[in-house]
């Protein structure tokens, strides 16, 4: 099976994506064309606002769970044996990777990029706020540690188009890129397909 035949997506699906993606003409990467990308990525606002955002969510957000935060406050507690120690803060990871989902989905059935944000956010700030206080109940806790995985919903592309040096590149967009592209894309009726 070739990377550009999904088994989620049936051979009509598949030529619908390939027509809206369009015809590019391949370019040979050379020193030029390198130093080219390079020039359009380090001059782009989105290098400098996404990086920045980055490096705001990841002293924020993801040290909850990613970082060990998570898993530090739960053998502070000493309620809890090393086995869930170490799975516990998995509730994390699993919250970010449904939420992610769930969001990518409702953005494209409503056509609305923009409302992952606010939802992430309010996620974000939510959990902060009540870690922040720090003196809350045991299960508080566990509902700020957890709904901190909503950060992961947000990602770059839904605020800038896709570009051919920035999207994998400085965007780093995850495998979601694909389809989501392909997504963004209208029908000739002028809305956008919902997806299965």
């Amino acid at each position: 099976m070739a990377a550009d035949e999904p088994v989620w997506l049936s051979e009509e699906e598949r030529q619908l994506c390939v027509k809206r993606l369009g015809h590019r003409e391949h370019t040979k990467m050379t020193w030029a064309t390198f130093r080219r990308s390079l020039k359009r990525i380090v001059l782009s606002w989105q290098w400098y606002l996404f990086s920045s955002l980055f490096m705001i969510s990841a002293t924020s957000f993801e040290k909850t769970g990613v970082y060990s935060e998570f898993l530090l406050w739960l053998k502070s507690t000493k309620k809890y044996t090393a086995s869930q120690i170490n799975y516990y803060p998995s509730i994390f990871t699993t919250v970010a990777i449904v939420s992610t989902y769930a969001l990518t989905v409702m953005s494209d059935r409503t056509n609305n990029r923009f409302i992952v944000n606010p939802i992430m956010f309010g996620a974000v700030f939510i959990s902060s706020v009540m870690l922040l206080a720090w003196n809350l109940p045991t299960g508080a806790h566990w509902f700020a540690y957890i709904i901190a995985g909503f950060g992961y919903a947000g990602q770059a592309s839904n605020v800038c188009p896709p570009s051919p040096p920035l999207d994998p590149k400085a965007l780093a967009d995850d495998s979601s890129r694909g389809p989501t592209r392909c997504a963004e894309k209208t029908t000739s009726s002028g809305r956008s397909p919902s997806p299965r």
